[in-house]
């Protein structure tokens, strides 16, 4: 769960999406990188309950050892729409 309420707090801060209260409604892919760690590509679909959705790719980085430290490295909201006369 850690990344997404990250990065669409971060997109909210930044004007690339609506304020509202965002949510995940469909995970479209999710891939994997080992590097210092692992890092995570999420993309997902999200919507606000008013009409509103959006595609979001973020990633997150879990770092390798014992405590799993969780960063987000960064995202992109790759479209928001609106549900009527879209």
């Amino acid at each position: 769960d850690f990344g997404l309420q990250e990065a669409i707090s971060d997109a909210i801060e930044s004007g690339e999406l609506d304020l509202g209260e965002w949510d995940l409604t469909e995970i479209n892919s999710v891939q994997s990188q080992i590097v210092a760690g692992v890092n995570y590509d999420f993309n997902v679909d999200i919507a606000d309950g008013k009409d509103d959705f959006a595609e979001l790719d973020f990633v997150v980085n879990v770092a390798a050892g014992d405590d799993n430290e969780k960063t987000l490295l960064s995202y992109d909201v790759k479209d928001e729409q609106s549900f009527i006369g879209a």
